[in-house]
């Protein structure tokens, strides 16, 4: 059988005949990408011949590529259809070639790793040096064909593999060398198809995958790395630094934002009793060393008490290392009702568009904030991209529109977490513990 297969695309390849041209653009290509297989010295990697739709209707096919045999060795070639069979099988390493032909009855492709190319053949190559050039693995046009139930060829259009060293990374994002906190980084290569690893550890290998952008909140630096097909690019470092922020005032004058220095976490201090058994502590002397958060006058925390909007505004700022305006212009209706204590903290957070009004006109400074409020508080303030993915809580109907966004970001993140009945509870108050955990989080310390 396999001998008159191959007779039979000798004999199509030989005899000049028309051409079927099929309703969509049939394409025939050679991928690597997609089977995570590394290239390097002395190991296999799999090449798929592969089709962009599975209704062609191939019931034959024949083709040849060409490699350079000082980098490669092929090693096998073989139908990847079921029930197909193979006829045509010659492997040439001394020249570079291999030609190979099967009979696959019009048999439906599967799919390759759910990435909308189809299956038709695997080509098996072993690699003989350090690939230090662009590599083709290429067709042979005038060999290779695919012929329908009649015998008569499919016109196809026959894309050959570029196996390429990628371009160091470059930085898209921040722009600048240095950053606010809430800035994100972003890393690419002009190698299409590349995958950007780094790390922030000298001397260690780029290993964490950037599968989106990082958030930067302190001074760091990146060692970043392209891999395609298991090859690396030249390593990029990117020094990126925490810089003074100017705030915008709405009554004139400037606030800024500084690091904030490096500290340790000591021992609970004594005066703080009421945190000493919480489950909150360590969290809530993260802050209180940072200066974020302070107890009240007789040496409690109050870990349990619902967090005022008044509150959050100190908190918020404080987090992120802005000094609070001593020019104060609130136009609210309450605004003297705000403590003297908060005022300045609350313009800076209202000028800096973390906080705002209702639409009466108040503030409202002693009133609790609720858990749908403070997922829109923080995903603001700490500047995470929003996304507006569906939300599994059973409650997730009673999550209003204005905060869904804020909330499926703050849970993509793991910022903000439900609870073990399967609820989010949006219009739950949040208390000082709460608060201070969540913000632990955005900050990353």
């Amino acid at each position: 059988m396999k001998k008159i297969i191959s007779i039979l695309l000798v004999l199509v390849l030989s005899l000049s005949m028309i051409t079927i041209t099929y309703a969509d653009d049939m394409a025939i290509g050679l991928m690597v990408r997609s089977l995570s297989e590394k290239i390097v010295p002395g190991e296999t990697f799999k090449v798929i011949l592969f089709a962009n739709s599975d209704n062609y209707p191939i019931y034959s096919y024949q083709f040849k590529i060409n490699f350079d045999n000082t980098y490669f060795r092929l090693d096998d070639v073989y139908s990847s259809v079921n029930s197909s069979y193979e006829g045509l099988k010659v492997i040439d390493n001394d020249l570079g070639t291999a030609t190979f032909s099967a009979f696959i009855n019009g048999a439906q492709l599967t799919e390759n790793n759910n990435d909308n190319n189809y299956k038709i053949a695997t080509i098996e190559f072993e690699t003989l040096r350090e690939i230090d050039e662009n590599k083709t693995i290429s067709f042979d046009g005038e060999e290779t064909v695919f012929l329908n139930q009649a015998g008569l060829p499919l016109d196809t259009n026959l894309n050959d593999l570029e196996i390429e060293i990628p371009q160091a990374p470059t930085k898209k994002s921040p722009t600048k060398d240095s950053f606010v906190i809430g800035d994100y980084a972003k890393f690419a290569s002009a190698t299409k198809d590349a995958d950007i690893y780094y790390t922030t550890t000298s001397g260690d290998e780029p290993t964490t995958k950037m599968t989106g952008t990082i958030r930067l909140t302190k001074n760091v630096t990146f060692y970043v790395v392209a891999k395609k097909y298991g090859i690396e690019s030249n390593m990029s470092t990117f020094k990126l630094s925490l810089k003074k922020q100017s705030v915008p005032m709405t009554g004139g004058g400037n606030t800024s934002v500084t690091p904030a220095p490096e500290t340790t976490v000591p021992e609970t201090p004594t005066k703080y009793a009421d945190i000493q058994q919480h489950w909150a502590k360590d969290n809530i002397i993260k802050l209180i060393n940072k200066g974020m958060v302070s107890g009240y006058e007789d040496g409690s925390v109050k870990p349990d008490n619902q967090i005022t909007r008044q509150e959050i505004a100190k908190l918020i700022v404080s987090a992120l290392n802005v000094q609070p305006t001593d020019t104060v212009n609130l136009e609210f209706t309450d605004s003297g009702e705000i403590a003297d204590w908060a005022k300045g903290y609350v313009q800076t957070a209202v000028n800096l568009g973390i906080l705002n009004g209702y639409d009466d006109g108040t503030f409202k400074p002693a009133q609790a904030v609720s858990r749908k409020e403070l997922a829109k508080i923080a995903m603001v303030a700490f500047k995470y991209e929003q996304v507006q993915e569906k939300l599994e809580f059973h409650d997730e109907q009673t999550i209003p529109a204005w905060a869904y966004g804020y909330v499926s970001t703050a849970v993509k993140n793991g910022i903000i977490t439900g609870y073990e009945d399967g609820t989010f509870m949006p219009d739950k108050n949040v208390t000082r513990a709460e608060t201070c955990t969540i913000l632990v989080k955005c900050l990353k310390i």
